[in-house]
């Protein structure tokens, strides 16, 4: 009985022992192979040219109908070549619901270098009230605030556009809508006062007059 115990047990270590070896070998495979691909990778990485992303933000995101509202773009070229005749287009700040006051709407630029950023403001009068600006869903898969289009070389005739979203979103506050937010309320506040006044001054007027009558009763009454 002992000595097929120790068989079977000798059996399963020299298992075991096979068993090791054998990951050993496939993980040194699996290291070479992958140190050939990124030397492989490392020969082969190729420019990728120019690249623009950007940013769209507002001085506050609160405003009443017809005030103010500073807007800031900016341009960052993420990419390793210059970026030529870029041009810059709000499509979601039209004319019709905004006017600039300070600055110009058609924002341009000759060349962005790479790694280098370009910044412009301009001032608006909101003319209509609504909400304006990206959701945080729509800036990460979809922004729509600005169009972006620039060329990859000086003399190319054919542009790449791109898309950039907003930090935050403006909301226009109509008039009417302010006023009833902010208004202190005055002439309400004197109108309940000088109710209360009344109907505390009246009740206590007549019980006055009442204590006076009693008293002279009682006077009259020990005389």
């Amino acid at each position: 009985m002992m000595g097929g115990r120790f068989r079977v047990a000798g059996i399963l270590l020299i298992a075991c022992l096979v068993l090791l070896f054998g990951m050993i070998s496939v993980f040194a495979q699996d290291e070479i192979e992958v140190d050939d691909v990124s030397v492989d990778d490392t020969e082969e990485v190729k420019s990728h040219g120019s690249f623009l992303a950007g940013v769209r933000e507002f001085d506050s995101n609160l405003v009443v109908e017809m005030g103010n509202v500073t807007v800031s773009y900016t341009i960052y070229n993420i990419g390793d070549q210059s970026a030529f005749e870029v041009e810059l287009e709000d499509i979601m700040l039209t004319s019709e619901d905004f006017e600039a006051v300070d600055g110009v709407t058609s924002i341009s630029f000759d060349e962005i270098t790479p790694g280098s950023s370009v910044s412009r403001s301009v001032t608006f009068i909101a003319k209509s009230a609504g909400y304006y600006g990206d959701s945080p869903k729509s800036s990460v898969y979809k922004p729509s605030a600005a169009k972006i289009s620039y060329a990859t070389e000086r003399t190319s005739d054919t542009k790449r556009v791109h898309y950039i979203a907003s930090k935050g979103i403006l909301v226009v506050e109509d008039v009417e809508s302010f006023k009833k937010r902010t208004d202190k309320h005055i002439l309400d506040w004197i109108a309940f006062s000088t109710l209360s006044l009344l109907f505390t001054a009246v009740p206590y007027a007549i019980s006055q007059s009442s204590l006076s009558k009693l008293d002279k009763r009682a006077v009259r009454k020990t005389k």
